[in-house]
C-alpha cells in the first residue's frame, strides 16, 4: 500500500508461521479435552458405601471382595470369629452357618465359593448355601490364601507359601529364596505363573 513502509518478507514468514503454530496448539487443546471429557464420561462411577455389621461386630480377620464384584466377605470378630457375607445386590448382610473360627477369606474365580482358614484347616464353602468343605490341613499360623482359575490356590501358613490344588490334596511348599520374615496374603497375578505377598 502507497505510504506505508514495506514488511520485510522474513517477518511474515515468522508471523504465518506463529499464527499456524497457534492454531495447530489451539486444535490439539480441542482434540485433547473431547478425549478427556470422553474417557470420564464413559468410566464407571465410584460406588461409596458402608457396611454395617450386626451387633456392631468388627471385620477385623481379614476381608475379601469377589471378583465379579458382587459381594464382600469378612472375618467378623463377635463372641469368636465367623465368616460373613455381605452382599451389594440386594444389601444384606449375614453370618455363614458352619464357619465358626473363620479368618482371612478368598473367593473362587467364579465368585461361587468362599474359602477361609479355620485353625490348621483350609475350608471353603458355596455363597449359595450348603456345608463347608476342607481343602485341605495346612498347619499352623495361616495368614490368606488366593485362588486362580487355573485350579491352583496357594496358601500361606506354617511361615511358608504352599501351592496346592483346589480340588483338595497335597501341599507343595514354594521356595522364597532370600525372603525373611513371615509370609502373607499371597495375591495371584493374572497369568496364574506369578503372585506378589506380603
Amino acid at each position: 500500500l502507497p505510504g506505508l513502509p514495506a514488511v520485510p518478507r522474513r517477518a511474515v514468514a515468522g508471523i504465518a508461521a506463529a499464527i499456524i503454530a497457534a492454531l495447530v496448539l489451539a486444535a490439539l487443546g480441542v482434540w485433547g479435552l473431547t478425549r478427556t471429557s470422553a474417557s470420564s464420561s464413559s468410566a464407571p462411577a465410584v460406588y461409596e458405601f458402608g457396611v454395617m455389621f450386626p451387633g456392631n461386630l468388627l471385620p477385623s480377620f481379614g476381608s475379601s471382595v469377589s471378583p465379579d464384584g458382587r459381594y464382600i466377605a469378612a472375618g467378623v470378630f463377635g463372641a469368636g470369629a465367623q465368616l460373613w457375607l455381605h452382599s451389594l445386590n440386594p444389601d444384606e448382610t449375614h453370618a455363614v452357618p458352619g464357619t465358626g473360627g473363620a479368618i482371612n477369606p478368598f473367593w473362587s474365580p467364579d465368585s461361587s465359593t468362599v474359602g477361609y482358614g479355620v485353625r490348621d484347616q483350609l475350608c471353603a464353602v458355596a455363597v449359595a448355601g450348603g456345608s463347608p468343605v476342607l481343602l485341605a490341613t495346612i498347619g499352623p499360623g495361616y495368614r490368606g490364601a488366593t485362588w486362580h482359575s487355573n485350579g491352583t490356590i496357594l496358601v500361606a501358613a506354617q511361615r511358608k507359601i504352599f501351592r496346592m490344588s483346589a480340588a483338595g490334596g497335597t501341599l507343595v511348599e514354594i521356595p522364597l529364596g532370600t525372603v525373611t520374615g513371615v509370609p502373607g496374603a499371597p495375591k495371584f497375578l493374572p497369568d496364574g505363573r506369578h503372585f506378589v505377598f506380603t
